[in-house]
């Protein structure tokens, strides 16, 4: 009953340093719904139409096919025109109703009349399917293969990403500490809290109380969130004093945590929207949206009485389906920063009974756990514990820093609201084990400090592309003076789809080697910036602007002396973590990580399509999401006249990926990772002036 397809996805893409386009091929699995299904009041789920024979008289079959979506707006309807124009092509046979196509999945997926429609699955839909996403590298490699032969007619050779020749591994890269270092945690964050940090875990589950959980019960409402901090920091009963009210406080290591706990309450709550308000035209939505979301940042101010000491606060707030308007997290976000908070969110946990498989708890309780440890750690990060580490490579300054530029930007309401742009820029310094930001309108500060000034200072983004490319310009130039005041090498780290239409000349076509090119004017030499060196980053984004990759082994090469009449061992396809050079290329690598901590149990092996014998018995995994690494294309733009090996700075910028928070490398190296994370507080309000965009 569960229907899945294969996918080939062609795109042409640009490399820096190749004069002609590149070719990538991505391949996945489509999953189909054959089941009635509910659609969500806040996405749309996909449809794939293969017109018959029939649309148009005695135009014979159409190779094809169509994609549309249906939505709920007031009722099921079609999303886009394209469902109409078929339906008026349509002979003898019609498209079905959203209705009939939501209620019979199945009986469209095999076809009526010669037309087909199907249903896309996706993993944000409550109900599951039993085929994973994605597809393994010995699932992938007889695809790519079939591939490269269909090229092959056309005189193209299919590279893959790991072809050729390993570049140097960057040195052992850094990996989460666990519990031996308490005392070293705790001590750092005494150092950047001054002594002091407050928690406060505002609640929509559990008691009004604090409490420290139970070595045995890792599934108790806030009193999990609780048990994360003191299990990260070393703390337990032995280090509690109760104060009066209910809070905990802990002491060690110079640090003192206090940890407050209160109900969100009305806060919690869908933002106000009046009736009709998804029928109101685009800039009437923006208006009243913003004025809801103001309202709501009112009430915060309100009841959370500012902080005397650094603080963080938890939040525990259902998820986005859970509001299918007037989601409030954004005004919760930025009340309590103008409150004093920094704020980190985690969905309520889940009820268990007694009775429930006690597997099946252990589990939840192990996804639970690692959850808001993931939330606790970004938290301990705005508290400023940032740990930066110092790479081993030969070669490298040994006082470098590293800045990474990003333009933040927000909208305002949605379609046809304002949108808002601040450049800002983040400073990793290793040597002092600093980190800190700046924007145009707030100089140098503690990151930590920065995220509370983000939600007053973004300017409205002009309407016209060109126009907004002067803030940017701006902001760059002010900043490379700043850092070459200081005379300290600096890695400048930049994203390709953060920038690229703010900053022309970082376009692949305009980009000029060894330049910086600050807005409109002309490229100038790197060796003006003593000391700058320069990585642009592009990731796979929705675009799938870098190709998939798998690593290969090739089989151990046959002696002369050996029987080759035997059948050989074919290569092994799995994952390594590296730098990669690509083809044509001597400025551009690819930086792939190896398997996250998370996926620790899925094997190389693992396929979607084939069954395998394991220990003697058939394992059937096509229930299992499978894994792949999404190459970070990283291109060395500017480098000094003295460098000889521009890949270092690739090496680097791979090791930036690396920190002491996650096993995984991150998406983008830590510098970039860091401001993007900032844009979380950017969200200006006031009502939009400007015309309806709606057409």
């Amino acid at each position: 009953m569960w229907w899945y397809s294969l996918t080939v996805r062609i795109t042409l893409q640009t490399v820096l340093g190749i004069p002609h386009p590149v070719v990538y091929v991505h391949t996945g699995v489509r999953r189909w719904i054959t089941e009635p299904v509910r659609v969500p009041s806040n996405q749309a789920i996909g449809v794939t139409i293969r017109p018959g024979d029939t649309w148009v008289e005695g135009a014979g079959e159409t190779p094809g096919f169509a994609s549309s979506g249906i939505v709920y707006r007031n009722g099921l309807r079609w999303r886009g025109i394209l469902p109409d124009v078929l339906t008026a092509l349509a002979h003898r046979a019609a498209l079905p109703s959203p209705e009939e196509l939501i209620d019979q999945p199945k009986k469209w997926l095999d076809g009526i009349g010669g037309t087909r429609a199907g249903l896309i699955h996706h993993t944000t839909l409550s109900a599951p399917h039993e085929i994973g996403a994605g597809l393994m590298p010995v699932d992938r490699q007889p695809l790519n293969h079939w591939i490269a032969h269909r090229f092959g007619a056309y005189g193209l050779k299919l590279q893959t990403t790991t072809d050729g020749t390993l570049s140097p591994r960057p040195g052992t890269l850094p990996k989460p500490r666990k519990k031996q270092q308490h005392h070293e945690r705790r001590a750092r964050l005494a150092t950047r809290t001054g002594g002091e940090a407050a928690v406060h875990i505002l609640h929509t589950t559990g008691s009004d109380t604090p409490s420290i959980r139970a070595e045995d019960d890792k599934i108790a409402g806030p009193g999990t969130a609780i048990g994360v901090i003191l299990d990260d920091l070393g703390f337990d009963e032995a280090h509690a004093q109760h104060l009066p009210g209910g809070a905990l406080r802990f002491t060690g290591d110079g640090l003192t945590l206090t940890i407050t706990q209160a109900p969100l309450g009305k806060l919690a709550a869908a933002l106000p929207l009046p009736a009709g308000y998804s029928k109101l035209k685009a800039a009437d939505r923006a208006r009243v949206l913003a004025e809801a979301t103001d309202a709501r940042i009112r009430e915060v101010i309100a009841t959370m009485a500012p902080p005397p000491r650094k603080a963080v606060a938890l939040v525990e707030l259902p998820n986005a389906d859970h509001y299918p308007i007037g989601d409030p997290k954004d005004a919760l976000r930025i009340g309590l920063a103008r409150s004093g908070y920094r704020a980190q969110f985690f969905t309520p946990v889940k009820p268990f009974t007694p009775e429930e498989d006690p597997a099946q708890r252990k589990k939840a309780e192990k996804e639970t756990w690692g959850r808001i440890g993931s939330t606790w750690l970004d938290a301990r990060r705005h508290l400023g514990d940032v740990v930066i580490h110092r790479p081993r490579l030969k070669g490298l300054p040994d006082d470098i820093q590293y800045v990474g530029l990003w333009a933040v930007t927000a909208r305002n309401g949605g379609r046809g609201g304002r949108r808002y742009l601040c450049p800002i820029a983040v400073l990793l310094d290793p040597v002092k084990q600093t980190a800190q930001a700046c924007a145009r309108d707030v100089p140098w500060c503690d990151l930590s400090d920065f995220a509370l000034h983000l939600p007053d200072i973004a300017q409205p983004m002009p309407s016209a592309f060109n126009d907004r490319i002067d803030p940017v310009a701006t902001f760059l130039q002010t900043l490379l003076q700043d850092l070459n005041t200081t005379g300290r090498p600096t890695l400048l780290l930049t994203d390709a789809h953060n920038l690229r239409t703010m900053a022309p000349g970082l376009q692949n076509a305009k980009i000029a080697l060894d330049s910086v090119t600050i807005g409109k004017a002309a490229p100038r030499s790197i060796a003006l910036y003593p000391g700058l060196r320069h990585v642009h980053v592009r990731s796979c984004g929705s675009t799938f602007e870098t190709p998939q990759a798998y690593a290969v082994k090739p089989p151990t090469a046959v002696s002369e002396t050996e029987d080759t009449t035997e059948a050989q061992p074919l290569p092994e396809y799995g994952f390594s973590s590296n730098v990669w050079p690509v083809h044509g290329s001597t400025r551009v690598f690819h930086s792939t990580g190896g398997k996250p901590g998370s996926r620790s149990d899925l094997s190389r092996d693992a396929s979607t399509l084939i069954h395998r014998m394991v220990h003697d018995q058939l394992v059937i995994e096509a229930h299992k999401a499978s894994w792949n690494p999404r190459p970070l294309e990283l291109s060395v733009v500017a480098c000094q006249p003295a460098d000889l090996e521009p890949q270092m700075w690739a090496h680097l910028a791979h090791y930036l990926r690396a920190t002491d928070y996650y096993d995984a490398l991150l998406a983008l190296p830590f510098p970039l990772h860091l401001a993007k994370k900032l844009g979380e507080y950017l969200l200006p309000l006031g009502a939009d002036s400007e015309e309806d965009t709606d057409s």
